[in-house]
């Protein structure tokens, strides 16, 4: 008579066998997108950034969280960078613009403490604040000496990876990934998508889901950033 259950076992093995070098050939496969999207990105000639996020609650008077920031930021590796910022404060719409040329910053704009400046004035790095994870501003030299990494899977603070299928963002095709993290809040967690373009493996989409900070990219545009004209303006206190 055949042996059912060294036949069944045999059957089992072999399942585990398969589920194994399934879930090797996975994670294999996503550690060489990865692998990819980092070179990709240290190949950048430069990015543009436009970015939506809720504001801090408390962070001034008569902030709301519902009030959304938009931000806009060029960049040229590795220190050169134009940021343009809109948001409500006290119902009003207010916004400035930062340029950096490598340890020379300037700001203007209504959205500028102790208060607005219409032309363009030199300030210290620490003066400026604008709420973008550092790790998102990809190969460039932080001012605040923050952490920079060009490694997208330190982006997303993963625990795991999941393939959420292909997306479409800034005109092209990309495959969005999503990780989840643990909050400082635990046991509550996270999911974190990128999306990384399936012609060139450059990032084109991110999602943090903590900060509901979204924002899309556009790589090696067509950008110039020049420091600008002083005149007689002296530096912002």
């Amino acid at each position: 008579m055949p042996d059912y259950g060294r036949a069944t076992l045999a059957c089992i093995k072999f399942l585990f066998f398969l589920f194994f070098v399934l879930l090797v050939l996975g994670c294999n496969r996503r550690a060489a997108e990865f692998q990819k999207a980092d070179q990709a990105i240290s190949q950048a000639r430069g990015w543009r950034m436009n970015a939506t996020h809720p504001q801090i609650p408390g962070l001034e008077p008569n902030i709301a969280s519902q009030d959304m920031v938009k931000l806009r930021i060029e960049a040229i590796p590795p220190d050169r960078e134009y940021v343009w910022q809109e948001r409500m404060l006290q119902d009003n719409l207010v916004h400035f613009e930062y340029i950096r040329i490598g340890e020379e910053n300037y700001i203007r704009g209504d959205d500028v403490t102790p208060h607005p400046v219409a032309d363009w004035v030199p300030v210290k790095a620490n003066q400026v604040f604008f709420q973008v994870n550092a790790m998102l501003q990809f190969r460039m030299k932080d001012p605040f000496d923050r952490k920079i990494s060009t490694n997208i899977s330190d982006l997303l603070d993963v625990s795991d990876l999941r393939d959420l299928g292909l997306r479409t963002y800034e005109g092209h095709t990309c495959r969005e990934w999503a990780g989840t993290h643990y909050g400082p809040d635990m046991p509550s967690y996270y999911k974190d998508t990128v999306c990384l373009g399936t012609a060139d493996h450059l990032p084109y989409h991110v999602h943090l889901e903590e900060t509901k900070f979204d924002a899309t990219y556009e790589w090696n545009p067509d950008i110039s950033i020049s420091a600008p004209e002083i005149g007689h303006a002296t530096e912002a206190h």
